[in-house]
């Protein structure tokens, strides 16, 4: 349970050390910090709603200052099981549950068993920070990052290496420098642009 928690926060609790708080790297890619506390919830079905991001790179989802308010229930709306276990080939053993950190944001994870080791979950998280600062996060695990398109708005990816071991996509939702962003981790890059793939035009659900 604790492993879990300490994945659970995942880029949340590393975003507290661009906060100012103590943060240091766990087992499975995951955080450990001094946090607020965080509210555990379970998972649901999809979000209904549409509002698709405009087309092409550079692109924005429109108004998403309200995204990193999101509950963890509202976060586990956005991808069923199903869609989870289609993507990472898997079955999720574990109902989806997540953590929240007030201003920070909110994220859902999707485990296959209960390690999290490599390769076993995949994680949603709206970030309260910025694109431009989730990127620079990237690159803590020493892994190089490659920039793509997702959902026609502009992403980072990372991919697994020998210290990254879970593959990670940041998608820029609005104005590079100004939060919240979307940040995905799956086992491999491919799996986390599905996963964004169906995630983004449920956004508009939460807003």
């Amino acid at each position: 349970m604790r492993l879990r928690h300490l994945v659970a926060l995942g880029s949340l609790a590393v975003s507290l050390a661009a906060c100012g708080a103590t943060a240091t790297l766990a087992p499975g890619g995951g955080a450990q910090a001094t946090a607020p506390t965080a509210v555990p919830s379970s998972g649901g079905s999809p979000a209904a709603g549409s509002g698709s991001p405009a087309a092409g790179g550079g692109g924005d989802a429109g108004d998403v200052s309200n995204l990193a308010n999101a509950t963890t229930k509202q976060m586990c709306t956005l991808l069923t099981t199903d869609e989870a276990k289609t993507i990472i080939g898997k079955p999720i053993s574990i109902a989806p549950n997540g953590m929240a950190i007030k201003g920070l944001g909110t994220n859902c994870i999707y485990q296959t068993d209960d390690t999290m080791g490599d390769a076993t979950f995949i994680k949603v998280e709206i970030g309260g920070i910025s694109y431009k600062a989730d990127v620079s996060l990237l690159g803590i695990g020493g892994g190089a990052a490659s920039t793509t398109t997702v959902g026609g708005l502009d992403a980072t990816a990372i991919d697994v290496t020998g210290t990254v071991k879970e593959a990670a996509l940041v998608v820029r939702l609005t104005d590079a420098a100004k939060p919240p962003s979307l940040l995905i981790q799956a086992p491999t890059v491919d799996m986390a642009k599905a996963v964004a793939e169906l995630v983004i035009p449920r956004l508009a659900a939460l807003k």
